[in-house]
């Protein structure tokens, strides 16, 4: 019969159950021909009718419900047998709406690829094609620009492969006229990047002489918590961190997993002690320990707790340390490591970045400070204000000498790491989100990616620069998921978030109505409903991003399939008195 999209959980069961009941009272009603058992007959001349009885026309045409009857033995079946199949259809023509909705938001861009990749399919299927080989040769060029984002990326003019002919009077200057070229070539900024990467590289190998690959590191785990933490333990100030860490073992069990609740954890250990301790865990875990000074990371730690602000409900450290703890498990459980072929510092960077990525958040939105014309505002243009503010604040942090912990890193070192954190929090502006997400899509169907088949492609391995450039572009997709993460946890967790966030909504829309600014979107206490906006965040934003990755990284799709359901349980959801505390109307 027909496939269903996903296996019901009990309160569906039990709201089938429900609508089952009373559509066959009300069919039975309206005195339809029922048999020996009392039982609903369905065949193709009542249909119409029970379609009209039950009001479904909106939902299912009857042509749609009429290919069902052909599947049962002589085309009719009971209906409390049919209706279980109706439900399917059902769920799947809401499905395939969605799809066209989301289609229809669909960027130029992906537009362009997916016509593109119809039109190399024509090619290759006309065997009289005679100059195919060109212009698939083109196609395939166009492809792959548009989904590395180069389309409006000018070149060095020594990496183009065609010979362009100067005239005599030009060729005594042609390697001036190059350099200001290429001096101001996207192109250069990236060789720029490269040659930094390809050093830091080397430095890490020489480092790393005695020991295993990052990727054999994680994946085969020989190096122990235990052994790690003697090694930290030689530096004494760090020695009370470590000695937390040690006592708090059996908390930390169930860390690397989605079912952890770090409110729970909180209440454990003390609030005080999270963002540490898990960050030395992360910083533990993958080794990182030849790149820092120890005693400075435990500094840097409480510096951030420091930073980020206590009364700021839902961006401060906790929701920077959970969205470190989702970095991790990328690392771990989505094989990011050996996808992207991260180098130690690119794990560093990608932590740090996600630790800090909004650090000293004051609790209002961009488009608050934008308006209200704010000295943050200022600062930054009017561009990613929260996001540059943040990255600002990191670096000014690790800059001082007693929080440096980077200080071992050599100056192409650092560079690396400076690009990874900058472009992984700038990442995290939602204004970002639709190109991103648009380049995503377009890269996985450029690749031809499917349930990981193919994965290895999103790195681009034409050169240092693009390798560089398609790794920092997965890292910044990923971190950006994590931050909207939220509705991927176990809803226990998902609702304890969701009305901090809106109690930091409410705030700012309460001061904007002092003010007399605009009241921003979900920020008016008075006309919010906090379950009613979930389902629309979570199909609209997380669903598309994070169903993209899963096709990338299949091991993350059960985060996926956390969100659908929560989605459901939202459109359920009954607030409690403590719940609407938060409209404190």
């Amino acid at each position: 019969m027909v496939e269903s999209l996903q296996v019901p959980n009990q309160l569906e069961q039990e709201m089938n159950q429900l609508f089952l009941t009373e559509w066959e009272q009300k069919l039975k009603d309206s005195g339809l021909f029922t048999d020996s058992e009392n039982h609903i007959i369905v065949n193709s001349q009542n249909l119409p009718i029970i379609i009209g009885v039950i009001d479904l026309q909106e939902v299912v045409q009857v042509g749609e419900a009429q290919t069902l009857l052909t599947f049962y033995e002589n085309s009719q079946a009971r209906f409390d047998v049919f209706y279980k199949d109706l439900i399917k259809l059902m769920n799947q023509i809401a499905d395939q709406d969605y799809q066209k909705i989301v289609g229809a938001y669909a960027t130029p861009a992906e537009r362009i690829i997916k016509t593109l990749l119809l039109i190399k399919d024509t090619y290759l299927r006309d065997q009289e094609a005679n100059d195919s080989e060109e212009i698939l040769r083109e196609i395939n060029f166009a492809i792959n620009n548009i989904a590395e984002r180069r389309i409006y990326q000018t070149s060095a003019l020594q990496q183009f492969d065609i010979n362009i002919p100067l005239p005599e009077n030009m060729k005594k200057n042609s390697q001036i006229i190059e350099g200001w070229l290429n001096e101001y070539s996207d192109a250069n900024h990236e060789s720029s990047s490269s040659s930094s990467l390809r050093a830091a590289k080397l430095q890490g190998l020489s480092r790393h002489s005695s020991s295993s690959s990052v990727a054999d590191q994680s994946s085969s785990g020989q190096t122990t918590s235990k052994e790690m933490i003697k090694n930290f333990r030689r530096r004494s100030t760090i020695r009370s961190l470590v000695s937390d860490y040690e006592k708090l073992e059996s908390q930390l069990k169930d860390i690397d997993n989605r079912s952890f609740n770090i409110f729970q954890f909180t209440s454990q250990i003390g609030r005080h002690l999270v963002l540490p301790i898990l960050g030395l865990h992360l910083f533990i875990q993958h080794h990182l320990d030849v790149y820092i000074n120890e005693r400075k990371l435990a500094m840097f730690f409480e510096d951030v707790v420091r930073t980020y602000r206590r009364d700021v409900q839902y961006h401060n450290d906790l929701h920077g340390i959970d969205a470190a703890h989702m970095a991790n498990l990328f690392l771990l459980q989505g094989g990011l490591i050996q996808l992207a072929e991260l180098e130690h510092i690119d794990i560093m960077a990608f932590l740090t970045a996600a630790i800090c990525h909004d650090l000293g958040h004051d609790g209002f939105t961009n488009g608050y400070h934008v308006n209200a014309f704010t000295d943050r505002a200022i600062r930054y243009n009017d561009v990613s204000v929260q996001e540059n503010y943040h990255v600002a604040e990191t670096f000014a942090i690790i800059k001082k000498d007693e929080t440096n912990f980077l200080e071992q890193l050599t100056a192409d070192e650092m560079k690396v790491f400076r690009k990874r954190v900058i472009g992984c929090i700038l990442a995290t502006d939602m204004a970002k989100h639709a190109a991103d997400l648009s380049g995503l899509k377009g890269l996985v169907d450029a690749k031809q990616i499917k349930a990981g088949e193919n994965a290895f492609l999103v790195i681009n391995k034409e050169n240092e620069a693009a390798i560089f450039k398609s790794q920092q572009f997965i890292l910044e997709c990923c971190l950006h998921a994590c931050d909207v993460s939220q509705p991927t946890r176990p809803f226990e967790v998902v609702k304890e978030w969701t009305y901090l966030l809106f109690e930091e909504f409410f705030n700012q829309g309460d001061l904007e109505k002092d003010q007399g600014l605009p009241i921003s979107f979900l920020c008016n206490r008075e006309t919010t409903i906090v379950p009613k906006m979930q389902p629309g965040f979570i199909n609209g934003i997380t669903l598309p991003l994070w169903d993209t990755i899963a096709i990338i990284m299949p091991n993350m799709k059960e985060f996926v399939d956390e969100a659908k359901a929560n989605v459901t349980k939202w459109d359920n959801y009954e607030e409690t008195e403590e719940d609407k505390k938060v409209y404190n109307k």
